[in-house]
């Protein structure tokens, strides 16, 4: 399936469903993982990639919160936090249960197709250019892959029958309970990524950012 792309802007005609309720207890910090402070000045995860969103083109954010979610809501009233002309939806579940969960209980405030990413996970890409690889595959749903390593980044795009599916399917993992049960293409780009859901791999997000090439 094809998306609703402009010929300017592969990424107006879809909406980008961010994943940030995890508890982040393999961090031990003190505040909620989507305002973990990994950009310059202290910028939170959640910050850079609206503004890394913002700056490829998106036009609408769905963002997903449960742990702490009064927290990160209120974070998206500072000043900067969002960037101006990005429309921000947000989801709340009332205690996490697991990403298809979160993918469901969004569901009501997405207009398919689908960009869904982790908020603690930075992938050195250009959106578009795997929104335009997905484009090219023959199925309604895909999984972004690092050329290098063979790893998946935890990216995916879902198309409106897969969301139907989603909808009704048991199991509360995307990775282990839905992708599994039905098809979808892999889409391998050279690209890297950086999950920062240790201490040892947050340490290493300010470099990772600067680092970045897009």
């Amino acid at each position: 399936l094809k998306m609703n792309a402009s010929t300017s802007n592969e990424l107006a005609g879809l909406d980008f469903l961010i994943l940030a309720g995890g508890l982040g207890t393999r961090l031990g910090l003190s505040v909620p993982k989507g305002l973990i402070p990994v950009g310059p000045n202290g910028q939170p995860i959640l910050s850079v990639q609206l503004h890394r969103l913002k700056k490829f083109g998106a036009k609408r954010v769905i963002l997903a919160f449960s742990h702490r979610a009064d927290e990160i809501n209120d974070a998206l009233d500072s000043e900067q936090f969002v960037p101006d002309g990005l429309e921000i939806e947000v989801s709340v579940e009332p205690k996490p249960n697991g990403t298809a969960e979160a993918l469901r209980c969004a569901d009501r405030l997405i207009h398919s197709p689908v960009f869904v990413m982790n908020c603690d996970t930075l992938v050195d890409i250009d959106p578009a250019d795997y929104v335009r690889a997905h484009n090219g595959s023959v199925v309604a749903a895909s999984v972004l892959y690092t050329q290098r390593d063979d790893i998946s980044t935890g990216m995916c795009i879902f198309s409106s029958t897969v969301l139907d599916r989603i909808r009704i399917m048991p199991g509360s993992s995307l990775d282990k309970d839905i992708l599994p049960n039905i098809v979808w293409s892999k889409v391998t780009m050279d690209c890297s990524f950086l999950d920062i859901g240790t201490p040892e791999q947050l340490a290493l997000a300010p470099k990772f950012l600067k680092e970045m090439q897009t």
